[in-house]
């Protein structure tokens, strides 16, 4: 008993020490994002017409139309680009095809590459 009490009173100390138990939990507050600017709007309506599942999260949206160019800013041809945002858009909110990454594609390159 008294090992216990000993045990419990060191937990106690230590949880108080370092603020109590929510000063060692994740906070919950939202995250604050970054201003979408009007070129980045334009192609997120673009992607919301291909599947509206492709931008259910717009930050994720952005980074990969960003891969994209870079898929382009590297050489890669055409098809690979296209074949490369099937996979990279392809997930657990949306599926697309060759024509709808091809539509991503152009997307991109009106709106976000280069900008």
């Amino acid at each position: 008993m008294r090992r216990l009490a000993l045990m419990f009173l060191t937990v106690l100390a230590a949880l108080v020490a370092c603020g109590g138990p929510s000063a060692t939990a994740p906070s919950t507050a939202p995250t604050t994002k970054a201003p979408i600017t009007a070129d980045q709007a334009a192609y997120l309506d673009g992607l919301r017409e291909i599947n509206p599942g492709l931008v259910m999260n717009t930050d994720r949206a952005i980074r990969r139309a960003t891969n994209i160019c870079l898929d382009i800013e590297e050489g890669m041809t055409e098809p690979e680009v296209v074949r490369s945002t099937v996979a990279r858009l392809s997930g657990s909110n949306a599926t697309i095809d060759a024509p709808q990454a091809a539509q991503a594609v152009e997307l991109a390159k009106r709106h976000i590459c280069e900008k």
